[in-house]
C-alpha cells in the first residue's frame, strides 16, 4: 500500500510544502542524511529540541488543505499513527499481521507504530484510536488523550524499520462518546503542594491548570459536569492591589 502524506519543512511550520509517498518516507527512515545527528542525540550529544526543528516531518493521519489545522482536513490518508514514549515497550508483543510499520522514535527510547485503517471521520478519531490500541493490546503504553488528528511526526532513523505491505486494515468506529458513566473514569488521588502559581503534582514540577490529568481515561469521552465539559482554570499573574481583592477573586472564580 502506498499513500501520499503531507510533507512539512520542519515541526514549527504548519504549511504543507508537498506530498511524499509513505514508501518514500519509510525509505528515508531506513537511511537519511540526518542519521549521524540522530545517533549522536541518542548517545546523549546535542539538544533534542534543536535537532527536531531541523528535521522534516509528515502527518500520518490526515491530509490538509494548505496548512495543518483541524479545520483544514480534506481527507484521511488511510493510515493511523501511534506514538509510544515508553522505554519498556518491546515491539515483539505486537501482532505483526496487524501492523503496517514500526520504527524507533527520534530519541530512540520509544516507537512509532503505523497501521492501515479505513477512512476515519474526524469526530470519531479518538474513539477509533482507543479501538485500535485495544485490539493491538497496547493500552498500557499509549496515552490516548495525547493523540491528535493533526499530529506532525518528525523524521527518525531506524535501519531495521519493520514493514508489512500486506498488513490488516482496521475499521474506523463511528462512535462519538460525549460523556461517560462514572465507572469508566477513576479519579486518581494525588498529593498537591500549593505553590505561588498553580500546584506542584507528584513532585514533578508540573503546574496544573486543568483537571483532565486527574482521570485514568479508559475510552474516548469527555468528563462532563453539567454543561461544563472539563474544568480548566487560569492563574492571575498580576498583583492584586489593595481594595480589589474581592473583584479579582470573583473574576478568577468564574473564569
Amino acid at each position: 500500500m502506498t499513500t501520499t502524506l503531507d510533507y512539512y519543512t520542519n515541526i514549527t511550520s504548519s504549511e504543507v510544502v508537498s506530498g511524499i509517498t509513505s514508501t518514500d518516507w519509510f525509505n528515508l527512515i531506513g537511511d537519511n542524511e540526518y542519521r549521524d545527528t540522530i545517533q549522536d542525540l541518542r548517545n546523549g550529544y546535542g539538544d533534542k529540541t534543536t535537532v527536531k526543528h531541523k528535521l522534516p516531518c509528515v502527518t500520518y493521519n490526515y491530509n490538509f488543505t494548505s496548512t495543518r489545522r483541524n479545520a483544514n482536513v480534506c481527507g484521511s490518508t488511510g493510515l493511523f499513527f501511534i506514538d509510544i514514549d515508553d522505554s519498556t515497550f518491546n515491539p515483539s508483543i505486537l501482532d505483526s499481521e496487524k501492523v503496517y510499520a514500526y520504527y524507533k522514535s527520534l530519541g530512540g527510547n520509544g516507537y512509532h507504530i503505523i497501521v492501515k485503517v479505513a477512512d476515519i471521520p474526524t469526530d470519531s478519531y479518538k474513539s477509533t484510536c482507543g479501538q485500535i490500541v485495544s485490539e493491538l493490546g497496547i493500552e498500557n503504553y499509549v496515552d490516548i488523550n495525547a493523540a491528535k488528528l493533526s499530529q506532525p511526526t518528525v523524521l527518525s532513523y531506524d535501519r531495521n524499520i519493520f514493514l508489512n505491505e500486506d498488513s490488516y486494515t482496521f475499521s474506523a468506529t463511528t462512535e462519538v462518546i460525549k460523556s461517560a458513566p462514572s465507572s469508566i473514569g477513576i479519579l486518581k488521588q494525588k498529593e498537591h503542594i500549593v505553590k505561588e502559581l498553580g500546584a506542584e503534582s507528584d513532585n514533578l514540577n508540573r503546574l496544573n491548570f486543568n483537571n483532565i490529568s486527574a482521570y485514568d481515561i479508559k475510552s474516548d469521552y469527555v468528563v462532563d459536569w453539567g454543561n461544563i465539559k472539563f474544568i480548566e482554570s487560569f492563574i492571575p499573574y498580576n498583583k492584586v492591589t489593595n481594595g480589589y481583592r474581592a473583584s479579582s477573586m470573583m473574576a478568577y472564580a468564574v473564569n
